[in-house]
């Protein structure tokens, strides 16, 4: 594989989540003059497991002994050529598409946010996941499971017309940092507030912000409603501004 300075695509860093394995694929029927793709962890996207021993974006950049810390290092001699790095990842949570980074924003990363249609863009912690190898030259994409939207076909069609440097695009995204704060179920039910009544990205009323302990100055927004597991309330992010 020659990825030199072109633009790297990545699909199963977690091996249950499919719409970046079907796009890697497509792109690996042929070639390319500025696309590289790769499947991040083909061991968990053969058995259909989010990992296989550790979750490789939790772990790409902290020590251990497991199959996906063993990858993590092979990965990195790969990262090391590449001139950018996009990533697919999907989510259950509905209306949960976004960019994400970990990172403060640059061009790059708004262009791409986009040029793909995604008009917001959140900042996660940096810490254990696969864009912390080199998060200025590295975009994630958010995607619904079965988005109707972004297929794979839409998606082709965008990455195979995409070159660096990356064309400067017109319009505003709206910019999120995930604050830390995680609810579940149980501390909603304490709290009186109604998960059913919120929608990803959507802000915050004062009535729930005051029960939740949230500033009633500032903009919170759920995002990955009900993602992980029955329990599972959502986290919280900031609304930082648009760029």
């Amino acid at each position: 594989m020659k990825i030199e300075n072109k633009i790297l695509i990545l699909g199963g860093t977690h091996g249950n989540e499919k719409t970046g394995v079907s796009v890697v694929k497509s792109l690996q029927r042929k070639e390319y003059k500025n696309l590289e793709a790769l499947i991040a962890n083909p061991k968990a996207v053969e058995k259909n497991l989010r990992f296989i021993e550790a979750d490789l974006n939790r772990n790409f950049d902290l020590p251990g002994k497991t199959y996906e810390h063993k990858l993590a290092k092979s990965l990195k001699k790969t990262f090391k050529k590449s001139g950018f790095i996009i990533e697919f990842h999907n989510t259950k949570s509905k209306s949960n598409d976004c960019g994400i980074i970990v990172t403060k924003p640059n061009k790059a990363h708004i262009n791409l946010a986009k040029y793909f249609k995604l008009n917001k863009v959140l900042i996660m912690p940096r810490k254990g996941s696969v864009s912390s190898f080199n998060p200025d030259n590295f975009f994630s994409i958010e995607l619904e499971r079965n988005s109707k939207i972004y297929t794979v076909k839409y998606i082709m069609e965008k990455l195979s017309a995409l070159e660096l440097p990356f064309p400067t695009q017109n319009g505003l995204a709206d910019l999120f940092e995930f604050t830390g704060k995680t609810f579940y179920k149980k501390d909603l039910a304490r709290a009186n507030v109604d998960i059913q009544k919120l929608t990803n990205f959507k802000a915050f009323n004062k009535s729930d912000k005051k029960k939740l302990g949230l500033s009633l100055d500032l903009i919170y927004v759920p995002i990955f409603i009900g993602e992980y597991g029955k329990d599972f309330g959502f986290h919280v992010a900031l609304f930082k501004g648009q760029r």
